[in-house]
């Protein structure tokens, strides 16, 4: 037997789709939008790691040095080395982030808004 119809084959759908009629004078401008949108979507997906069903995000290099060094200002890291090797995975940098979170004040957490935007604190 071949060909035909099989369950589970094709291509897996992302979302939810809806087929429509554009006029032909928009359809590069449709095209755009939709590109602009895939594109966005994938970035999106590109920022976040999953582990143990839950979506991690993943620190730019910028941010985990800021992490890094608020780390080593308030004494929750004794050396560079240290501090590297806490936040050395997107899970140990949340895992991180949380505990240091807790114990800074308003002033010493404001370096730190961008990250907590992302964990959603």
């Amino acid at each position: 037997m071949r060909g035909g119809k099989r369950v589970g084959a094709g291509r897996k759908c992302t979302e939810d789709s809806k087929r429509i009629r554009v006029p032909l004078g928009v359809l590069d401008k449709v095209e755009r939008i939709i590109e602009e949108y895939k594109r966005e979507t994938e970035a999106k997906k590109a920022a976040f790691e999953k582990r143990d069903g839950n979506q991690i995000p993943v620190l730019t290099k910028e941010e985990v040095n800021i992490l890094q060094s608020v780390m080593l200002d308030y004494g929750y890291a004794k050396s560079k080395t240290q501090a590297r090797k806490l936040t050395n995975t997107p899970q140990n940098c949340k895992a991180v982030f949380l505990e240091i979170v807790q114990q800074l004040s308003d002033k010493q957490y404001e370096r730190l808004n961008d990250i907590a935007e992302l964990y959603k604190v």
